[in-house]
């Protein structure tokens, strides 16, 4: 007899296989799999591998949403924090980020996605995704969660560092081109200028100012 080969984490249409399950009543090897709805369901093996069993039976061709942006972007996010097999495990669910209950078992008698639905409301446009803010390295919930073009996303990374505007704070990026809106100046010398530590009164000298201190210097 050969080998039962473990599928644990594998993905097969909307199901995610948990865990082996014990044999049904025909003795065949079944897997207790989480639906995209939230629901659980216990599956024959043959019949995942086969394509002939593709949800827990859920209702998301009945809300419509099946297969549209909004649900596409829940199930992935639900899957990066949730299957250790998940590309880009490392940086969701392998370090800690994770998804409210309320968004993956559902409440009140609604299924997950349907929270989720309920609480981000619909994709603003096809510029805009799913995004983790303010905190973008805290979990998918709907206090820290909302939908954002790539530019808002750019803007949200850890890695940005922050400058006061006098109103808001502003990433460097977000910063240079404020200040360079009304003017032909590079946003993008702005920028590494501000990276380098350059004083705001000195932001706009001249191309070829290698160093705000050599102006000085040169002006004593």
């Amino acid at each position: 007899m050969a080998a039962l080969k473990d599928i644990t984490g594998q993905r097969f249409g909307m199901l995610t296989v948990v865990e082996r399950a014990p044999n049904n009543a025909a003795g065949r090897v079944c897997w207790r799999c989480a639906c995209d709805c939230g629901a659980k369901a216990t599956v024959v093996g043959s019949d995942l591998r086969g394509g002939h069993t593709r949800s827990c039976g859920c209702r998301h061709l009945v809300h419509g949403h099946h297969g549209s942006p909004e649900h596409k972007a829940w199930s992935q996010a639900k899957y990066r924090v949730s299957t250790p097999s998940a590309k880009g495990w490392h940086r969701y669910g392998g370090r800690g980020v994770g998804m409210c209950d309320r968004w993956i078992r559902g409440e009140n008698g609604r299924s997950g996605f349907e929270c989720f639905l309920a609480d981000m409301g619909p994709r603003p446009s096809s510029l805009h995704s799913l995004d983790r803010w303010p905190d973008p390295d805290g979990d998918y919930e709907p206090d820290n969660c909302r939908w954002a073009t790539r530019r808002e996303q750019a803007n949200n990374r850890s890695k940005h560092r922050h400058i006061s505007s006098g109103v808001a704070l502003l990433t460097f990026a977000e910063y240079a081109r404020e200040i360079t809106r009304r003017t032909e100046f590079s946003p993008e010398i702005v920028r590494v200028r501000l990276s380098r530590g350059w004083p705001r009164e000195r932001l706009l000298l001249p191309v070829g100012t290698q160093s705000w201190r050599a102006v000085v210097a040169r002006a004593r």
